[in-house]
């Protein structure tokens, strides 16, 4: 017989006798007595099925079946149940597989997962067993990521040795992270060891630039044929993301007569906005008409001769033959640019709109301070220090028109025209002392 033992509320067991007869103990903890109730009643069954060798009654078997992983390794431990080797043996590679063959996400997505794989089979092999990484493991991954042994891929410009960026680190933990979930909801594992690893991002303000118009004209100018030059118009004039949403535009989004392009956003899709309305703004509207006067007959894609590659990397090398000093996400810079103008031009609520992102969204990874608010802010300070600034004609006036600190002491009710004209004299002797003082004649 099995009994349950409540030595606090948040300290309860239950205890039994195994067919050796030794007397076994189950920590529950503040389990609800409950369901301490209808646990005890099953683990009478699996104690009673192995000592007579019989097999475990169907109630038990089909419960076995819907009890949580916490549960079961509660019931390995105390040696009534047999743990399971089919998720026991589940490694890391195996884990990956059948995570990735998930319908419900974009291409985007699983290149996103793809570099998050690379970076835990660079740290751990992948025959790794995922029972055998533990919290302390997912640690070291997260430290191995600030080495530059972390960086698996190599990118045109970059620094040789240089580990990958703190945002990019942090995405990597993130997604890992949700690997690891995965195997919790499937118990193949019973805890995430990636729990506590950080995986949000923050504001890097270094890898933030503005693009002004001067050096987007540069850039403009340096393009071979109008697609290109488009491209960068739609991330730089009409703040599309590229490619997701530069490369999915066509001639029909395009109403001519209103003056308005139908954005179409696979990003907000999900979310029940899979297009947005915004202006053909007229920086834009010159590069639209000549890549749609270029268009081959029969053909409905703006961009039709930018195939499905990334442009990130030629762009780079036209950033370069301008003149300009490269700056990093050079797509999301350009957009990130019209989004911080279009909000110094128009309400928040319109701005973010024709965006395609939430306010608190623009706030942390797209608006940013402009030389021109420098400016603006510079020029209104000397155009005050202008206007309040002393000079010497004024200083004489105001020193003839006030009197002396100890004329001006004197109660109004006791000062009277000055009609005596040894009262004028003192006066205006006084007057031009404070001039003379005020002017520094009479500094030692």
């Amino acid at each position: 017989m099995a009994s349950i033992t409540e030595i606090s509320p948040t300290d309860r067991r239950i205890q039994f006798t195994d067919g050796e007869g030794k007397r076994r103990t189950i920590y529950f903890g503040k389990t609800p007595k409950k369901a301490l109730d209808s646990i005890l009643v099953h683990v009478e069954a699996l104690n009673a099925a192995k000592i007579n060798s019989q097999p475990v009654r169907r109630e038990t078997a089909v419960w076995l079946e819907d009890v949580s992983a916490k549960v079961k390794g509660k019931l390995v431990k105390a040696d009534l149940i047999e743990a399971e080797e089919s998720k026991s043996n589940m490694t890391l590679n195996d884990l990956l597989e059948e995570y990735f063959k998930r319908p419900d996400v974009k291409e985007s997505s699983r290149k996103v997962w793809g570099n998050a794989r690379l970076s835990l089979f660079g740290f751990f092999k992948p025959d790794r067993l995922l029972t055998s990484i533990t919290p302390a493991d997912a640690k070291d991954f997260e430290r191995w990521l600030t080495t530059p042994a972390s960086r698996t891929m190599r990118y045109d410009g970059v620094e040789k040795g240089k580990p990958l960026a703190f945002n990019t680190r942090r995405k990597r933990c993130q997604v890992i992270r949700q690997f690891f979930e995965e195997a919790v909801q499937r118990e193949y594992i019973p805890s995430n060891p990636f729990q506590k690893i950080k995986g949000s991002l923050i504001k890097n303000p270094i890898r933030q630039q503005f693009v002004s118009r001067e050096e987007t004209t540069r850039l403009l100018e340096v393009c071979s044929n109008s697609q290109w030059r488009l491209l960068v118009a739609l991330a730089r004039y009409g703040a599309l993301r590229c490619p997701s949403e530069s490369h999915a535009l066509t001639w029909g989004d395009i109403d001519w007569e209103k003056k308005r392009i139908r954005v179409p956003s696979p990003k907000t899709a999900d979310t029940g906005k899979p297009f947005r309305e915004i202006p053909i703004f007229p920086e834009l509207a010159p590069y639209l008409e000549a890549a749609f006067d270029e268009c081959p007959v029969g053909e409905t894609r703006c961009l039709w001769g930018m195939g499905d590659t990334n442009p990130g990397t030629h762009l780079r090398r036209l950033v370069v033959k301008a003149g300009l000093t490269r700056w990093p996400k050079i797509l999301h810079q350009l957009r990130a640019s019209r989004a911080t103008e279009l909000a110094t031009e128009f309400p928040a609520h319109v701005a973010t709109a024709w965006c395609g992102h939430s306010k608190e969204i623009a706030e942390k990874h797209y608006w940013t301070v402009t030389e021109k608010d420098f400016e603006k802010a510079l020029g209104e300070e000397k155009g005050n220090a202008k206007s309040n600034a002393p000079t010497p004609e004024n200083a004489t006036q105001k020193a003839t028109m006030q009197p002396s600190a100890t004329i001006r002491d004197v109660p109004t009710s006791d000062l009277q025209p000055f009609q005596d004209e040894e009262v004028r004299r003192q006066v205006a002797e006084k007057c031009e002392h404070s001039y003379e003082c005020f002017s520094g004649r009479n500094r030692t």
